[in-house]
């Protein structure tokens, strides 16, 4: 969805790779293999694993716009989104409320993990913290916006969502996120209501804008206008951002990876305040780290792994696993053991069925190590000079000895 980041590179458009043959996808697209169901006693009476609902859950789909013939491979969304999607979503609570999901994610999505509680004496008590700490969330890749799209009713007033891809992408993320544009060009607020979206209006402040991968003019542009690499003095209340980055099926063309690599370093470096321009993030700790949030699905593991081998260089990462909430907190007049109640119920999330490619989510952040690095400009020296990282393939041998 993006150029090459040198100028030496052949001119390709990524979004239009020749004999493209695609067309529309569905969520019915993703075939996920349904975890091995436990062995009950013949006193016991049968059982659906809580999976099997949450999997072929029957809620209202996210209605967007898929325009392959005008945008090419960024017209369509991939099934990375999909899987992403049902991550992005608020973790149980045991109260007599259904739960928005009925898995629990390990790690759980960042988007839901409250903020650092740690205080101090000078810290004002609760009563008096009126303001809710402002976040960011970036998207890189966009696409159609289908999984920005999801977050919409997620985001709180403080919040705020910038959603991007290529300046030829911009207007039909637009349209799916309902953002008008005047004729000065200002974007009004999106709200989800595009095309019949039954997507609830959100309370964020939600911005399209142009990012090609690698493009540092495009990225400072980017990092001028909403700050991004600055942390605002306390009395603003405006939390270190971005804090969240969100990337869907995004590791596909090899002559992308410097680029898309170049990004995600850019968005994640250390943030500065106004009273010093040398801190880093290294005492940051815990959810106070921007994080970055990885679909992919396996489609050529050859020229996939070189990539990752490189990623593995400047960010830790894990797989995201889950299992099905607790049968009796779902409904606590059931006397039956809950299927979460061992630990061989963990799955891995985006196991496919069998002769499918593999989707995984990682969520990652940088190695602290890192911060102080200058990041190489030519490509070869990105990709291939700093080492190689091992982090993916042992994922994927652990993953064949399960």
């Amino acid at each position: 969805m993006n150029t090459p980041s040198t100028s030496t590179s052949t001119p390709v458009d990524p979004n239009r790779p020749s004999k493209l043959s695609i067309v529309p996808s569905s969520r019915s697209t993703l075939q996920l293999r349904r975890p091995t169901k436990k062995e009950t006693s013949h006193k016991d009476p049968p059982r659906t694993d809580e999976v099997d609902a949450e999997f072929d859950e029957d809620d209202e789909e996210v209605e967007h716009e898929q325009d392959i013939d005008t945008y090419g491979i960024a017209g369509r969304t991939w099934e990375a989104a999909y899987l992403m999607k049902r991550y992005c979503k608020p973790p149980y609570v045991p109260t007599s409320i259904p739960s928005t999901s009925k898995l629990v994610f390990e790690p759980l999505c960042p988007l839901f993990v409250q903020p650092s509680t740690t205080e101090d004496s000078s810290s004002p008590p609760p009563s008096q913290r009126t303001k809710q700490r402002k976040r960011t969330l970036v998207e890189i890749g966009s696409g159609t916006g289908y999984l920005s799209l999801h977050l919409l009713p997620f985001l709180k007033e403080s919040d705020r969502l910038i959603v991007t891809d290529l300046p030829e992408v911009c207007p039909l993320l637009r349209t799916n996120l309902g953002i008008s544009v005047t004729e000065e060009g200002q974007e009004g607020k999106g709200n989800g209501k595009a095309k019949g979206s039954h997507v609830q209006t959100t309370l964020g402040d939600v911005k399209v804008r142009p990012l090609p991968w690698g493009d540092q003019e495009a990225f400072e542009e980017l990092e001028n206008e909403f700050d991004l690499l600055s942390s605002a003095d306390d009395d603003s209340n405006t939390g270190p951002g971005p804090d969240l980055i969100l990337a869907s099926d995004l590791v596909y063309f090899p002559f992308l990876y410097p680029g898309l690599l170049r990004t995600l370093i850019w968005l994640t470096q250390p943030r500065k305040t106004p009273s010093r321009t040398d801190v880093d993030d290294t005492s940051r700790k815990g959810n106070d780290v921007p994080q970055v949030v990885i679909g992919y699905k396996i489609r050529s593991l050859p020229r996939e792994e070189p990539f990752w081998k490189a990623f593995g260089i400047w960010f830790e990462f894990e797989p995201v696993y889950y299992r099905p909430i607790a049968t009796s907190a779902q409904d606590p007049n059931t006397t039956l053991p809950s299927p979460a109640a061992d630990e061989d119920h963990w799955h891995r999330f985006g196991e496919t069925s069998e002769g499918q490619d593999q989707l995984f989510i990682f969520v990652c952040t940088r190695r602290p190590k890192t911060y102080t690095w200058d990041v190489p400009k030519e490509d070869e020296a990105l990709m291939n000079g700093l080492g190689s990282d091992d982090q993916f393939e042992t994922l994927l041998l652990l993953g064949m000895e399960c």
